[in-house]
């Protein structure tokens, strides 16, 4: 810019190959003429197209397309359109023509030379001899255009409709060459399988439509014919409900009475005493002569006709031998009372007289005691690792005092120290050093209410040294447990503080000691002797103890043995176990807390029960809360002087220790006071005792006559003793009462007295074994109406069961008397038996004519209505 000299450049475009330049104009290569072969393809002339310009391009046909596509789009009318299509036909058919003379027209030449057919048959020869014709087997062996300059590939239609193809080109010295494929590509036949499958499908389904057509109307036509059926049969003269084809086959009749089973008959008892074990519901008939069972229920006895006064039935009663009330009183107020005088549970004894069967009901108090005297008995573990808590405890008497005087002012308070089980292989660790040697347990001061006398003498501890962790603490609890009277319990709270940092286990076989601790009180001068004699308690042991002695335990140990005496204490009624700290405030105060938890829950507990009596209890708590089962001997949260309840019951079955008169205590764990409850077992009825010995009525005085029977002496037995008990004669008798030698003693229904069976009874006293062997009964036939052979005490029975057959009445027959041969109830409206169309059986009839139905037979719903 701002120059006046400029650069001129010539710009030349490439658009053609330099073979372009050497072209041949209407070369016969390309269809005789129609184009130029230049760069070897040809250029076709204007109004000629194709690869060899073979085609014409006519432009009257590109205007008709061109009209065609206004029209689709709207642009045309339609007579635009029938015009332009006439148009088309005809530069079709010109098209065609002008192909037929062209070398493309070769079509019909290549047909009538290759294959013998075409409308140039008949002058093939002089029409079709310009070009050579070489066959080939199939298309694809045709010339390909790499394979030869200037192909041409045709495909046409012969008048078969199949296709043929072919392939020409004209060389260099203006011979034509034309390949032909022999394989013709002719259009398939249709599929005949999936033809005749769709029309056998068709009538397949047209089959199905008229059978659905035919069962619709099948339907709505037995509909019809069964309406008119009832109809007729609402008309009919006779009652369905008196027709006996209409009844039940069986009519089920049950006695209420004999509903079940009537356990004081089946027991077969031989005394009173033996039926009133049975059951509550049994009584006895004492009156002589009495000939039904003598054991059953009272209104059956009654109905039997025994005399009220001969009926034994005694009942089970509960007597209240001890009484006083539980103790209500304020803490701040009213006289003070001795620790035996302040009553937490009411009643304090019965007496229970209980009879088989019959359980008996009280009910217990229970008043949480206000001012109620406790007993605290502190035991410690005096290694050397615990002098921070001894140090602790020396103010533990007074600080505690303070602090429970809102529980209590009867507080009394002991301490008590144990180390180790002082043998071999555990040495004496403070040799040669000047310390308190190994000890098992002493007792250093007994329960007192000298809080200054506790705090002195616990000063005057010394703590000493141990060679392993296993502590003698289960020998010095159960020597502070049973030692009442060296350690000073009293009958209240029993409270025993154990504290430690050590865990447990028994350690004395390792010293060779292997007796069983005895648990009795083996303190001399307040120590324990016995460690070297005896092996370390077991927890079974110090379970049992500490309940025993209504000892309520608080395990007050370090934070590493917490869960090994939790574990332990699960096993320990009233127990609780809480972690001791350096902080002297907190003794106590873990003492306070796990008194409270312990005693503000009441869990009874019953001394071991004589065998076959059992007891249930159900608890009525604070804020109307109510348990049974295991939960019913517990009530929690029970604050000083609140009050609860439990209901108590008692039931012995049979006649538990012979007879003898048993003691069973109930009481609160962790309290000394206990409910004392005396059984009495009625074993024996009234009557029992004026039985006279001897008696003549027993085959001269082979037993005693007692409450209407008699009891055999020993050797004898029989209903009237009649028959000796040898033992050498016992086997022959029995074999009187078999039917043959492999069968069963009066067939297993009777008992062989001398002999002779004597049938069982039966809970119903209509049925009844009989036969010399008990082996006939009255109740064993087929039944009709829920009775054997239809029954003998009912209107509608028909026979009788003698010996397991039934014997039927007149005009009935059957297995079971059921079967009427009666035929009234079988007469048609025509006096005919079933109409004559059918039999009379049992007095129904079966039709045999299968178009007749009803009672009688007599209803036709397929006949033709007259």
């Amino acid at each position: 810019m701002g120059f006046t000299e400029e650069v001129e450049i010539v710009l030349n475009f490439i658009c053609e190959c330099e073979c372009h330049a050497h072209g041949f104009p209407n070369s016969l290569n390309c269809s005789n003429g129609n184009g130029t072969l230049e760069c070897g393809a040809c250029r076709c002339n204007e109004g000629r197209i194709g690869r060899a310009c073979e085609c014409s391009k006519d432009e009257e046909e590109q205007k008709i397309w061109m009209q065609t596509a206004a029209w689709i789009t709207g642009r045309a009318s339609a007579a635009t359109m029938e015009t332009a299509f006439v148009e088309h036909a005809s530069a079709r058919k010109e098209t065609t023509q002008r192909r037929d003379t062209s070398p493309s027209g070769t079509r019909d030449c290549v047909q009538c030379r290759a294959f013998g057919t075409g409308d140039k048959k008949e002058t093939c020869e002089k029409q079709c001899s310009y070009f050579n014709l070489i066959m080939k087997k199939r298309k694809d062996e045709l010339p390909q255009p790499n394979d030869q300059p200037y192909i041409n590939h045709c495909k046409e239609r012969d008048a078969n409709d199949c296709w043929f193809f072919f392939t020409y080109a004209t060389k260099n010295d203006s011979t034509v060459e034309v390949h032909v494929a022999e394989e013709l590509e002719c259009p398939s036949g249709p599929d005949i399988i999936p033809i005749v499958a769709g029309v056998v499908a068709g009538i397949v389904l047209i089959g199905l439509a008229l059978l659905l057509i035919w069962k619709l109307l099948m339907i709505i036509h037995d509909r019809r014919e069964f309406a008119k059926f009832e109809k007729e049969k609402m008309n009919a003269k006779w009652d369905t409900g008196e027709n006996p084809i209409y009844k039940s086959a069986v009519t089920t009749v049950v006695n209420p009475k004999y509903e079940g089973n009537n356990v004081c008959i089946s027991a077969n008892a031989k005394t009173c005493g033996e039926c009133i074990q049975i059951g509550p519901q049994c009584a006895w008939c004492k009156d002589p002569g009495f000939k039904p069972s003598r054991c059953d229920d009272k209104d059956s006895l009654e109905k039997a006709g025994c005399n009220q006064l001969g009926i034994e039935n005694p009942q089970g009663t509960v007597t209240i031998d001890k009484n006083k009330p539980v103790t209500n009183r304020k803490t701040d107020g009213g006289q003070n009372l001795r620790p035996d005088e302040i009553i937490q549970i009411q009643p304090q004894k019965l007496t229970l007289n209980l009879r088989s069967g019959e359980s008996q009901k009280f009910t217990l108090t229970f008043k949480r005691g206000e001012d109620y005297p406790i007993d605290l008995y502190f035991l410690m573990d005096l290694s050397d690792s615990m002098q921070s808590n001894l140090e602790n405890v020396k103010n533990l008497g007074t600080e505690l005092a303070k602090a429970m005087q809102h529980i209590t002012k009867d507080l009394r308070i002991g301490f008590g120290s144990l180390l180790e089980k002082p043998f071999i292989p555990v040495k004496n660790p403070c040799f040669p050093n000047n310390c308190t040697a190994p000890f098992s347990y002493i007792n250093v001061l007994s329960l007192t209410d000298d809080t200054a006398l506790f705090t002195q003498e616990v000063s005057k501890q010394k703590t000493s040294g141990n060679l392993d962790s296993s502590e003698a603490g289960f020998e010095a609890i159960i020597q502070a447990a049973v030692c009442k009277e060296v350690i000073g319990w009293r009958n209240g709270i029993r409270l025993l503080v154990f504290s430690t940092d050590a865990g447990f286990a028994g350690d004395g076989k390792l010293g060779g000691i292997v007796r069983p601790n005895e648990e009795k009180c083996h303190l001399e001068n307040n120590m324990y002797t016995k460690s070297n004699y005896f092996d370390t308690p077991t927890i079974s042991q110090l379970v049992d103890t500490l309940k025993d002695n209504n000892i309520q335990t608080i395990f007050a140990v370090t934070e590493q043995f917490r869960d090994a005496y939790q574990e332990l204490s699960a096993q320990i009624p009233k127990s609780a176990v809480g972690s001791q700290s350096i902080n002297p405030s907190s003794v106590v105060q873990l003492i306070i807390d796990a008194y409270n938890s312990l005693s503000s829950e009441v869990i009874l507990e019953n001394s071991k029960l004589p065998a076959g009596v059992s007891i249930s209890y159900v608890s009525h708590c604070k804020n109307g809360v109510s348990e049974k089962g295991e939960f019913g001997r517990k009530c929690s949260s029970v604050s000083i002087g609140d009050e609860v309840t439990f209901d108590i019951e008692i039931t012995a079955t049979g006649c538990p220790s012979n007879g003898r008169s048993e003691t069973i205590k109930i009481k609160p764990l962790g309290f000394s006071e206990e409910v004392e409850i005396i059984l009495n077992f009625i074993c024996e009825c009234e009557c029992h005792k004026d039985g006279i010995p001897n008696s003549p009525e027993c085959s001269g005085g082979h037993g005693t006559l007692e409450c209407g029977v008699c009891r055999c002496n020993k050797g004898q037995s029989g209903r009237l003793c009649e028959c000796s008990q040898d033992e050498s004669l016992t086997d022959d008798l029995d074999a009187y009462c078999r039917m043959d030698n492999g069968g069963d003693i009066c067939s297993n229904n009777g008992e062989c007295v001398c002999g002779t069976c004597e049938c069982k009874k039966r809970d119903n006293p209509e049925e009844r074994y009989s036969g010399k062997f008990c082996e006939c009964d009255n109740f064993s036939c087929d039944r009709s109406s829920n009775r054997p052979c239809g029954g003998t005490l009912f209107p509608i029975g028909h026979g009788r069961c003698e010996c397991r057959q039934c014997i039927c009445d007149a005009n009935y027959t059957g297995s079971a008397c059921d079967c009427s041969l009666d035929t009234s109830t079988c007469l048609a409206s025509n006096n005919q038996i079933c109409n004559g169309r059918g039999i009379c059986e049992c007095g129904a009839c079966i039709c045999t004519d299968a178009k007749f139905q009803g009672p009688t037979c007599e209803i036709c719903p397929t006949c033709p209505r007259i």
